[in-house]
């Protein structure tokens, strides 16, 4: 398995098992079909979660932890992860507020 291979491997761990997004959802995020990144869970050996565990979203904005991770950890923005997670971009960020998750520094445009 190649570098590029690992990286994505784990990536996709992180989104699928950690994160508990649906394979729709990473598709989104990588802009790929449902199908590819099935293949791709296939390819990289990475089971798949059970009918029960993969129905149980819970509310993922209430985890700072998860919040944290797609925000910093995958460099997210709040409409992104207000896309897969399901919910509204204004709810992400008061949840963000509220579990104090650091907000990165807004980016300056230039004239």
């Amino acid at each position: 398995m190649n570098q590029q291979d690992r990286e994505l491997r784990v990536i996709l761990k992180e989104l699928y098992l950690t994160g508990m997004l649906s394979l729709r959802e990473v598709a989104g995020q990588f802009g790929m079909s449902y199908q590819t990144i099935s293949n791709l869970l296939d390819k990289f050996g990475i089971k798949r979660r059970s009918i029960a565990k993969a129905f149980d979203t819970g509310e993922k904005y209430r985890n700072r932890g998860w919040l944290e991770k797609m925000y910093w950890g995958h460099q997210l923005s709040i409409k992104q992860i207000s896309k897969i997670s399901g919910y509204s971009e204004q709810l992400i960020w008061k949840w963000m507020s509220k579990l104090n998750v650091k907000r990165r520094p807004t980016k300056k445009v230039h004239d």
